[in-house]
């Protein structure tokens, strides 16, 4: 169920991309569409209308502390999305309800169906570090990740995720800390 917003009662928090030209599943228009990272939840709002603004979706996810920074695939059918106090608080859960401590993880998000996005999988990285933002780019995420650095993963097959590089630029920093990389620039 959409709700209609006003532009005086959305705030949009930083690191929400806006999507221009996405096409919305049963509407025969383009939209502008913005993906909101609202500390505990993925928001998503259609913001076509500035004046007329609905939201579509929100929806709260298993061990959120923060919800940060996320980015569409390149085929706009997927959000992968950071939260970056989960691992300082060792509520890194997958999917199935899993804990994995303090070890990094990519959240990946169904978005298909943008009044009813679902975690669809998860992302466990070998390392604890906190995630701050993740870009994509050719079927590969760059991953901004503080302690560990950036973080390349092949995200071509959503259900094969895979590191395939890396660059520390901190090896004195081992763990869920606000030291070394904070982001990254493609």
């Amino acid at each position: 169920m959409a709700i209609q917003l006003s532009s005086s009662s959305l705030v949009l928090p930083r690191c929400s991309p806006v999507i221009r030209h996405l096409i919305v599943p049963l509407c025969s228009q383009e939209h502008e569409i913005c993906f909101n990272y609202n500390e505990d939840t993925l928001t998503i709002v259609d913001v076509s209308d500035k004046k007329n603004m609905v939201m579509l979706s929100r929806t709260e996810y298993h061990g959120s502390a923060y919800t940060h920074q996320g980015w569409l695939t390149e085929d706009q059918t997927h959000v992968l999305m950071d939260d970056e106090l989960d691992e300082m608080e060792g509520t890194t859960y997958d999917t199935k309800g899993v804990g994995h401590g303090s070890f990094t993880r990519t959240m990946i998000w169904n978005v298909e169906d943008l009044t009813a996005p679902y975690w669809s999988t998860t992302f466990i990285h070998s390392h604890t570090s906190i995630d701050h933002n993740l870009y994509i780019k050719n079927n590969r995420a760059y991953c901004s990740n503080y302690c560990s650095g950036l973080r390349v993963l092949d995200v071509s097959d959503l259900a094969n995720v895979h590191e395939i590089a890396n660059f520390d630029i901190a090896p004195y920093c081992d763990g869920p800390l606000f030291q070394g990389t904070l982001l990254i620039v493609l």
